[in-house]
């Protein structure tokens, strides 16, 4: 079979983890200490890899969005806010929280896509506030 395919010797264990997973059935990467966590359609498998090597290989059909997570654009359908914060909603309803200071790249990636509307950043909490009426100190 591995000649058939080309292939003259099995891959390393190193060449297995560091293959790229076919990123069109894979909905995101989740970093959990040592290993990766990888979401398919159909299932998930963990492996013991640096979470940078693995996105580092998947290309650009995501994009990171969290320092633990990596999303593949296409599986998601929309944005929604968690107070402050920006959350990721994808097909199948899993939402995969945005950091901070990846929100205004994830918003302008996404604004690009076809497949998710863009999202409108609210202003900050404190603008548009006025003060309410003053109390007298007794």
């Amino acid at each position: 079979l591995l000649q058939i395919l080309g292939a003259t010797t099995p891959p390393t264990p190193q060449q297995a983890a560091s293959a790229p997973a076919p990123s069109a059935l894979l909905h995101y990467v989740e970093a959990e200490d040592h290993y990766v966590k990888l979401v398919y359609s159909d299932r998930v498998e963990h492996k013991r890899a640096r979470f940078s090597d693995v996105i580092d290989s998947l290309g650009d059909a995501g994009l990171r969005v969290h320092k633990s997570f990596w999303v593949n654009r296409h599986f998601v359908t929309g944005t929604r806010r968690a107070g402050r914060r920006l959350v990721l909603v994808l097909k199948d309803g899993v939402e995969i929280p945005v950091g901070r200071s990846n929100e205004r790249k994830v918003v302008d990636a996404l604004a690009l896509s076809t497949a998710v509307p863009p999202y409108a950043i609210p202003a900050a909490a404190g603008d548009g506030i006025r003060p309410g009426p003053t109390q007298p100190v007794a």
